[in-house]
C-alpha cells in the first residue's frame, strides 16, 4: 500500500532516559570573541531553516518506514502526536479556561448585539479579572470595535470569535517567526536561563537539554547556581535524564562566572551544538545578585560579541500578573530575549502570558504543561488562544 508523504505532518519525537557524562573543566586560552552581529540580523532565516531541517528530519523517518513496510504505523504514530499534542496544551490550560469560559457565558449568550459598549464594558471587566492588563484589554475592546463597524460583529456569539482573532493577533504581532528558540551562526549556541526561586527553571533547563540532545544536537550544561549545593544535585538528575553533558562547580568554587567561563571554554573545544547555563535563583529586586548576573553576561561577551544567544527568563503562571513586573525588571536589568512560562497546568491566571507579550515585547517561546520530561512545547498563538478561551 502506497502512503502520501504529503499527508505527514512534522512531529517533535520523545526521549528516552540514559546514562551521562559528567564533565568538569579548567579554564585555558580563550578562543577569539565570534562576532554575532550577522547571526543575530539572521536569526528570522536561521530559525526557518531549524524548522525545515526538522521537518526535513521527520520526513526521512517518514521514507525508513515506508522503506521498511510500516507506512501506515507511522501514520498512526503521526497523528497519536499530533493529537497529544493538542491535548496537552487543553489540559494544560484547563483551569484557566474553566474560568474565563464562566465568565464569558453571560456575555456571549443571547441574540444581537443591542448596545456593544454595554457589552464591551461587561467583557472588560472579565478580561481584566483573567489577568489581562489594562492596555492590552483595551487594543482588545479597539478590535472588536472595528470587527463591528466591519459587520462581523453582529451576535453576542461573535464575540467570543472576535476575541480569539484579537489574542492571536497580539501574540503573533509580538512573535512572529521568533518563536524558535535563537540557533548561533556559528556552534555553540549559548543559551542563559534566568528566573527567580521555585519558577520551573531546573525542570524547564532539563526538559530543553532533553528536545535539543533528541534533535540530534550535541547539549553542555553549566551548573552555575553555586549559591544552593541542592541545586546542581537536582540539576545532575535532569542532566542525567536527558543524557547531555555537565560542567559543575569545582570543590569550593563559589563564584558562577568561574565555573560559566570553564563551561563556555569547553563548550568551544568540545564543539557543543548548545550549552545551556544555569543560573542561581533569584528576585528581580536582589541587586547584588542582579549585578552577578551582568557579570555572567559579560564572561559570555569574552567569547560571544554580543554575550548570550539567548536570554531565557523562566516566570511561574501561577503567580499571574506579578510575571510581567518581574520580566520588565529582568529586561531592563539583564536584557530577556525570550519567555518559558511553567506550570500552566496548575494555574487559573494564564491570561498574563498576552499582556506580558503585548507590554514588554517579549517572545514566548516554550511553554511547560506538565511535570514529564517532554512536556515542554513550542509556544503556538492559536493553540494557545483555543485552550485559554475553547
Amino acid at each position: 500500500m502506497t502512503t502520501n508523504l504529503s499527508t505527514l505532518a512534522f512531529a517533535s519525537p520523545t526521549i528516552c532516559p540514559r546514562s551521562t557524562t559528567f564533565v568538569t573543566t579548567t579554564p585555558s586560552k580563550c578562543p577569539p570573541q565570534r562576532h554575532n552581529r550577522v547571526a543575530r540580523r539572521l536569526r528570522t532565516p536561521l530559525a526557518v531553516f531549524d524548522f525545515v531541517r526538522r521537518a526535513g528530519q521527520e520526513q526521512k523517518k517518514a521514507l525508513e518506514a515506508l522503506r521498511e513496510g510500516k507506512g501506515i504505523d507511522y501514520v498512526r504514530d503521526k497523528v497519536k502526536r499530533d493529537i497529544d499534542e493538542v491535548r496537552k496544551v487543553n489540559d494544560g490550560l484547563k483551569k484557566s479556561r474553566e474560568r474565563l469560559a464562566r465568565d464569558l457565558a453571560n456575555i456571549v449568550q443571547g441574540g444581537r448585539i443591542e448596545e456593544l459598549e454595554e457589552v464591551l464594558e461587561e467583557l472588560e471587566e472579565v478580561l481584566i479579572t483573567s489577568d489581562l492588563g489594562v492596555d492590552t484589554v483595551d487594543k482588545i475592546l479597539d478590535d472588536l470595535r472595528a470587527e463591528s463597524r466591519a459587520q462581523r460583529l453582529e451576535k453576542r456569539e461573535d464575540i467570543k470569535n472576535g476575541l480569539k482573532k484579537s489574542l492571536v493577533r497580539i501574540l503573533e504581532a509580538k512573535s512572529n517567526v521568533g518563536v524558535a528558540l535563537a540557533k548561533a551562526e556559528s556552534p555553540p549556541t549559548i543559551i542563559m536561563v534566568i528566573g527567580a526561586n521555585g519558577m520551573g527553571k531546573t525542570t524547564t533547563i532539563g526538559k530543553l537539554a532533553a528536545r535539543l540532545r533528541q534533535d540530534g544536537s550535541s547539549v553542555l550544561v553549566a551548573a552555575c547556581d553555586t549559591f544552593r549545593a541542592a541545586a546542581v544535585d537536582q540539576l545532575e538528575e535532569w542532566v542525567r535524564r536527558a543524557d547531555v553533558d555537565i560542567v559543575v562547580p569545582k570543590p569550593e568554587q563559589k563564584s558562577p562566572s568561574g565555573v560559566l567561563f570553564g563551561a563556555v571554554e569547553k563548550a568551544f573545544e568540545g564543539k557543543y551544538d548548545y550549552l545551556i547555563v544555569d543560573t542561581s535563583g533569584r528576585l528581580h529586586t536582589n541587586a547584588n545578585l542582579m549585578g552577578e548576573l551582568q557579570k555572567m553576561v559579560r564572561v559570555v561577551s569574552k567569547f560571544k560579541e554580543n554575550g548570550p544567544d539567548e536570554t531565557l527568563l523562566v516566570v511561574d503562571a501561577s503567580i499571574g500578573r506579578n510575571a510581567v513586573a518581574q520580566a520588565d525588571t529582568w529586561k531592563k536589568e539583564v536584557g530577556v530575549t525570550a519567555l518559558a512560562v511553567t506550570k500552566l497546568d496548575g494555574t487559573a491566571r494564564a491570561g498574563f502570558v498576552v499582556s506580558c507579550v503585548d507590554e514588554l515585547d517579549i517572545p514566548v517561546k516554550l511553554i511547560g504543561v506538565g511535570e514529564s520530561i517532554d512536556d515542554l512545547r513550542d509556544f503556538d498563538a492559536e493553540l494557545f488562544v483555543d485552550g485559554l478561551v475553547g
